[in-house]
């Protein structure tokens, strides 16, 4: 639907139906008089559009009384009305005019503006704030950049240098919002410091509004505003809406210890009544002086968040009063996404009793209150007709709600490892600050996989390149595997020494029965467990880096050793039992033993999903006692083992995989022969359900006179029996003769329906220049930036699909700016790039445990 400002003390607009975003007939408009907000209407816009005089009538009849109280505030009674014209009272309004007067005499004031890696839109949020009404020579913003990308670092360029105004750009390498508030807390120079989002447009009298109420009141110590959408385009966007909107209204409310507010009977424990981190302002000396944000609580934690309501709980325990004045508005950019929204749910779950823990921990005394308001909490939170759940939308899901009682009861479980981590780290920093990985010398790495070449796959040849890489490094390297029937247990692959290593499960059939390879199980197996000591023994690792199952066992081998663990999430192995986070064909929101166990079950059988459950989830503990540090693919990889493996202390760290130079390599000249000489659309892949292939069949039938189509990949047991006419399969082609086909191909298409941790076949693509078509959610959206370097759409969305295959191949201009954009970007994912990254790492974990680690 729409999202518009209606100002009815103008003329008000016909609203269009034309102008609805993507199929939307609605508009949910911010109403407001004078620039004050007066509340929310939806209104359905008919095909010829809404015209102002039903328009003017559908606001007095849900709003009318708030008009009117604000008339009367302005001394016109009831001497306006509300029509097409607006509502005219023939003068300035008197509400402008104490605006007016802050203005005239303006205080001191700084806006502190956390980031990381969204430069753009930070300075979308930067400008918004220098838009603003607030007068220029009173007004400091301070951007934090906050651990940043190199590639994405804010630069402030001319909007250093803006007119009046004092822009400062301030750099802060500690993760997490607290940290980045601090510093900007720290550096400010106003009086009164205001506290916003990278992803929020703040409206041009925000910052007037929040300093209105510090001036009429001296015992104000915080204000927090108004947060309005910025769009409601998807489902998720309108279910955050719902969820979030819960505790906004448009009234001035006065939270005061000396006197609760009476309509509050959870008062103070309804923490989101103090505001939310994109919106709130503090006096800069009160907030020094009650020690800033908790680093305990900041994003980059356990906790994912909660140190903005913690630190305004704060305030109000300091016999304070914290203010919520709604005419403060931003408008935030909800996540477009459900898994950007699933984890915003969880950790609102998780922040919300883990600030909580916070406060109980420092005033005990506040324990007998919680504990007689508690009933009432719980249903609150549960209730659906309590003010928290009343406003969400009626198709939300149920799953949502759930998951974010999950992360209530999870949430100080997670501060107290977030205190833990902390209390660690101010310990080694005591001992010589940041433990610093040896800058020099050859290490001695054995990295364990559950498989590896001959045995074809993404993860395997990724695997491959790391160690033959490392290797020319001068790195000394030995590979543990599984053990494959009819391939040596010991070979030397030039530098590098592989070990397949036989374990139990190998012997008994029903558990490790597949035709194509042996899979190790996904517990430690007592076997497997005895080789890797038996080699760790030998080979004197400085460090072991594992993949997989095989992961689990290793564990195991290293207890009782200060050998530091590297643990790689590829795929979803620790975390997923069938490893992909598919159930029942949809994409799956996360494990839970029962849900897991009958998902295993449809997909192994019982005995086999019993066991693989009983493994993932059982060997959990001895990972998050060995583990020291993880390194995952892509950000989606990284949420998701952050939240489900949960393993204390141990960094996680997104470094990508890459590809190789094969240019000079000889080439299967027999398989490129078969290619059609006409440009074709080209897919790499296993031809099997959960990569789409199926929903690439249905896209490019749909397709009127389509190229032809190459597929180039492995059959498995549910590859379709018929294949679309146009259509070329080549199997088992050689890495070389691939990336040669790249460049007679038209672009790519990757419609996997699984949210795919990363996918090679992507950036390979991209490295010849080619356009691709990727899904989302997962890796994908890693590389693929939708419409600047290729295209995304939503897994499992077939008219998506064909909608931007269709594009593609009606557009040869776009397809070229596409791939060259795509080549630009493949840079990122070679060795030159990401072996510095893996060396660093490698490095650091090692120095983190001769340091004190576990």
């Amino acid at each position: 639907m729409q999202v518009l400002d209606l100002e009815i003390g103008e003329p008000l607009p016909t609203l269009r139906a034309e102008a609805a975003s993507g199929k939307a007939a609605e508009a949910l408009c911010l109403v407001r008089l004078h620039g004050a907000p007066l509340g929310t209407i939806r209104v359905e816009i008919p095909r010829e559009g809404l015209d102002p005089e039903l328009l003017a009538q559908r606001v007095q009849a849900e709003l009318g009384p708030r008009i009117e109280n604000h008339l009367r505030i302005d001394g016109a009674g009831g001497g306006a009305r509300l029509d097409s014209g607006g509502i005219q009272i023939g003068e300035y309004p008197p509400c402008r005019r104490a605006h007016e007067r802050l203005l005239a005499h303006a205080r001191s004031v700084s806006v502190v503006i956390p980031t990381r890696n969204r430069p753009a839109s930070a300075l979308e949020t930067l400008k918004s704030v220098l838009q603003s009404d607030y007068p220029r020579d009173r007004l400091e913003v301070l951007v934090v950049d906050n651990g940043s990308g190199e590639d994405e670092r804010v630069a402030l360029g001319e909007l250093e240098s803006a007119e009046g105004a004092t822009v400062r750009l301030l750099q802060e390498e500690a993760p997490g919002g607290s940290n980045a508030r601090n510093t900007g807390l720290h550096a400010a120079k106003g009086e009164i410091v205001a506290f916003t989002d990278d992803d929020v447009i703040v409206d041009a009298g925000w910052l007037a509004s929040l300093v209105q109420v510090f001036e009429e009141d001296d015992r104000v110590g915080g204000v927090a505003g108004l947060t309005a959408p910025r769009e409601l385009e998807t489902p998720a966007q309108v279910w955050y809406e719902g969820f979030a909107s819960a505790e906004r209204g448009f009234e001035r409310r006065v939270l005061d210890r000396r006197e609760p507010p009476a309509d509050r009977p959870l008062f103070p424990f309804t923490i989101g009544d103090l505001g939310s981190g994109e919106n709130f302002a503090v006096r800069r000396e009160l907030l020094i002086e009650l020690g800033g944000f908790d680093p305990s609580l900041g994003t980059a934690t356990e906790t994912l968040g909660g140190e903005d309501v913690e630190a305004m709980f704060r305030v109000l325990l300091a016999d304070r009063k914290v203010v919520y004045e709604p005419a403060a508005i931003v408008r935030h950019a909800h996540q477009r996404e459900f898994e950007q929204f699933e984890r915003r749910v969880w950790g609102y779950g998780v922040g919300l009793t883990a600030c909580l823990s916070k406060v109980l921990r420092e005033n005990p005394r506040l324990l007998p209150e919680l504990l007689r308001k508690l009933p009432g909490g719980l249903a609150y939170a549960l209730s659906p007709s309590s003010a928290k759940n009343e406003t969400k939308p009626s198709d939300y899901p149920g799953r949502l709600t759930r998951l974010e009682l999950r992360g209530m009861a999870y949430g100080p479980f997670a501060y107290a490892r977030s205190r833990r981590r902390l209390r660690r780290l101010a310990r080694m920093e005591r001992r010589g600050a940041e433990p610093a990985a040896p800058a020099t010398g050859k290490l001695r790495a054995l990295i364990v996989t559950d498989s590896y070449w001959p045995l074809i796959g993404g993860a395997n040849r990724s695997i491959e390149l790391l160690a033959h890489n490392l290797a020319r490094d001068g790195h000394t390297v030995t590979v543990a595997t599984a053990w494959q029937e009819g391939v040596p247990s010991v070979e030397d692959q030039g530098p590098v020494r592989v070990h397949r290593l036989r374990d139990l499960s190998s012997r008994m059939r029903w558990i490790s029965e597949d035709p194509y390879k042996h899979n190790p199980p996904p517990f430690p197996d007592p076997e497997a467990v005895w080789r890797l000591r038996r080699l760790i023994a030998e080979f004197k690792p400085d460090i072991v880096h594992a993949y997989g199952w095989m992961t689990h066992s290793t564990a195991v081998a290293l207890l009782g050793k200060r050998i530091p663990l590297l643990i790689s999430a590829r795929s979803y192995g620790n975390i997923c039992a069938v490893h992909n986070l598919i159930r029942k064909g949809e994409i799956c929101e996360g494990p839970a033993p029962l849900k897991c166990l009958t998902c295993s079950i449809d997909t192994y059988g019982a005995a086999k999903g019993t066991a693989a459950v009983v493994g993932v989830f059982g060997s959990g503990p001895v990972l998050r006692r060995k583990v020291s540090a993880i390194h995952s693919v892509s950000r989606f990889v990284a949420a998701k083992i952050d939240r489900f493996l949960r393993v204390p202390d141990a960094p996680d760290v997104v470094i990508p995989n890459f590809h190789e130079d094969v240019s000079g390599k000889p080439l299967d000249e027999e398989m490129l022969a078969r290619l059609p000489s006409e440009p074709f659309i080209f897919y790499v892949g296993a031809l099997r359900h959960v990569k789409g292939i199926e929903d690439l069949f249905a896209a490019y039938t749909g397709l009127p006179d389509p190229p032809p189509l190459v597929l180039a990949g492995t059959r498995a047991p549910d590859t379709p029996s018929e294949f679309p006419p146009g259509t070329v399969v080549i199997e088992d082609v050689p890495y070389p003769t691939v990336l040669a086909i790249w460049e007679r191909a038209m672009f790519g298409v990757f419609p996997t329906r699984i949210p795919e941790p990363l996918g090679n076949v992507v950036h390979e693509a991209m490295s010849k220049g080619r356009a691709v078509i990727g899904t989302r959610p997962g890796g994908h959206e890693d590389m693929i930036d939708d419409g600047e370097n290729g295209l995304l759409v939503p897994a499992g969305d077939v008219e998506a699909l064909r909608d931007a295959m269709a594009r593609l191949i009606g557009d040869p201009a776009l397809r070229e700016r596409l791939g060259a954009a795509a080549l630009e970007r493949s840079r990122v994912y070679t060795p030159e790039v990401v072996m510095p990254q893996m060396e660093a790492l490698y490095r650091r974990t090692i120095a983190a445990l001769d340091r004190g680690g576990a």
